[in-house]
């Protein structure tokens, strides 16, 4: 079966051991390496869903010492998919990997649009007091921002998390409380219980190339006293 030509280029985040590779995903490890090495690329993850989709736990292979056959090297810990013109990159997390913001080792490219990020919560939190999360970009790095894609979504029970307003009836005016939509994604402004004080919420695309971080980044509400949380970041983007 031959390599998936529409996903060319299309894994550049895919990772093994914490590396990247540039990869081309294809659906059977009996293909022939000449396409594959034709267009520069220097190895390959197999889609074990049989499409052109990548999941965390596809099989990588890079060229054996024979020059012809495929040999394993370890499993995707990121995945990525083509949809409807735009890709999906799925980045693990989970509770273990510390209290703090943490610096997922996946980075947005360089020039591209990023139209939504959800949580996908596979495990919901139950021991923590607190249980939300935020996903951003990682706040040491120019223009970062810890939250800035997602603030404080709740991961108590399983689902997937999008970012949204909160709206709230009052007594004189009908208003946007709060968001837990990042600011990188929305022009949000609270309102509040009086007349034509509605506030706003405009969601917006963020352009990778309109600030210098690039790190993907996420961080559990502070206590440091998580438990179970198990998901996955999914950034929506095109380029």
């Amino acid at each position: 079966m031959p390599f998936e030509s529409a996903n060319f280029g299309s894994i550049a985040n895919a990772m093994v051991d914490g590396s990247r590779i540039n990869v081309w995903v294809y659906k059977s490890d009996t293909d022939t390496l000449a396409t594959c090495m034709a267009g520069g690329y220097f190895a390959a993850v197999g889609s074990t869903s049989g499409d052109s989709q990548t999941t965390v736990g596809d099989p990588i292979y890079i060229v054996a010492s024979d020059g012809e056959a495929w040999a394993r090297i370890g499993s995707a810990t990121v995945g990525s998919a083509y949809t409807g013109g735009r890709q999906h990159l799925r980045i693990p997390i989970a509770f273990g990997d510390g209290t703090a913001e943490n610096d997922t080792g996946v980075d947005l490219p360089a020039t591209a649009i990023v139209h939504d990020v959800y949580v996908s919560c596979t495990t919901a939190e139950t021991t923590g007091v607190t249980k939300t999360l935020s996903v951003g970009l990682l706040s040491s790095e120019s223009g970062g921002d810890a939250n800035g894609f997602l603030a404080s979504v709740d991961v108590s029970a399983t689902g997937i998390k999008r970012g949204v307003p909160t709206w709230t009836v009052g007594s004189n005016e009908d208003f946007f409380a709060s968001t837990t939509r990042g600011v990188l994604l929305t022009d949000f402004t609270a309102g509040s219980d009086v007349a034509t004080d509605t506030g706003n919420n405009n969601e917006q695309p963020h352009l990778t190339d309109s600030v210098t971080a690039k790190s993907v980044s996420w961080q559990p509400a502070t206590g440091g006293d998580w438990a179970e949380f198990v998901g996955e970041i999914v950034v929506e983007y095109s380029v």
